[in-house]
């Protein structure tokens, strides 16, 4: 992953042993998706004073791919079960099949895609990670595309500030949607209070 497990524990001890359920669950999915950008767990008893036994447990669960955020709730993961989970690892055992299968249905929805035609895409840059060397373009349907360093054009990636303008190539690959090649135009960037005066005047 770019990002580090990030596992937090609420009204309850922290659990090596919850922690390495986690990790064994994250792995799972990275052998599915070779680009986990990151993964967030938080896992929290409702009522600290009641034993783990009889008080389920709330786990929430973001998984982040390029081109696409997952978010289980507790009650998500329930919702195809009938039995409901009454303990830590049965319910992570429930956030993670259903973050599963909705990976496993994008990967699916990306594949089924054609790819797209040669002729530029405008967006805007979203997310910038300098030391990460990458960085995410919102494209026109509201989507987020993955781009990398190497993939703008003219070294031009330490210039590219959130909002602005940028005209893209896109490809579809195992590792989602991202952009193979990224310019900057000479639009005003979105973000400047100036250029959205003169977008509402218009």
């Amino acid at each position: 992953m770019d990002i580090p497990l990030e596992l937090s524990f609420h009204n309850m001890e922290p659990s090596d042993a919850l922690k390495a359920a986690v990790e064994g669950h994250v792995a799972k999915l990275e052998q599915l998706h070779d680009h986990v950008i990151g993964c967030r767990v938080a896992i929290e008893m409702p009522h600290k004073s009641h034993r783990l036994g009889s008080n389920a447990p709330d786990v929430r669960l973001v998984v982040r791919v390029p081109g696409r955020e997952i978010v289980v709730s507790r009650e998500l993961a329930h919702s195809g079960n009938k039995k409901t989970a009454t303990d830590a690892y049965s319910v992570l055992d429930n956030a993670f099949a259903t973050a599963l299968k909705q990976l496993k249905d994008y990967r699916r929805q990306i594949q089924g895609e054609t790819k797209p035609k040669d002729v530029p895409l405008t967006g805007h840059v979203a997310e910038i990670v300098a030391e990460r060397k990458y960085g995410f373009i919102t494209a026109p349907d509201g989507g987020q595309i993955y781009f990398h360093r190497n993939s703008v054009a003219d070294e031009g990636f330490d210039a590219l500030k959130v909002g602005d303008t940028v005209e893209y190539a896109a490809v579809m690959g195992d590792k989602g949607p991202a952009a193979a090649r990224v310019w900057r135009t000479e639009k005003a960037n979105q973000n400047d209070p100036l250029a959205s005066e003169n977008r509402a005047r218009t």
